[in-house]
């Protein structure tokens, strides 16, 4: 009976559940049940686990933009970028 639930089929099944409940007790704020097993997270669980482990990123709910130095043009540029879509928006 114990040899039945190391088998491989299992055993990604396994991994599965790990990486849901790894993804779900991530952050501070949480689904209820019902919702979480039907969350787009819930099902991307094992991808998402893999990325969080591997990511260059920091985890942190803020990035420093000294961390993206091609987004300085944006900042620089916002204004101008949001009166040009002001712009488009009123011509229709």
């Amino acid at each position: 009976m114990l040899h039945k639930l190391i088998e491989p089929a299992f055993l990604v099944l396994y991994v599965f559940i790990a990486s849901a409940v790894f993804i779900h007790l991530r952050g501070r704020v949480r689904h209820p049940f019902a919702r979480q097993l039907t969350d787009h997270s819930t099902v991307l669980a094992p991808y998402n686990a893999v990325m969080y482990a591997f990511s260059g990123v920091p985890n942190t709910p803020y990035q420093q933009l000294d961390d993206f130095p091609e987004l300085k043009p944006l900042v620089e540029q916002w204004t101008m970028i949001r009166d040009e879509a002001a712009n488009l928006f009123d011509e229709g």
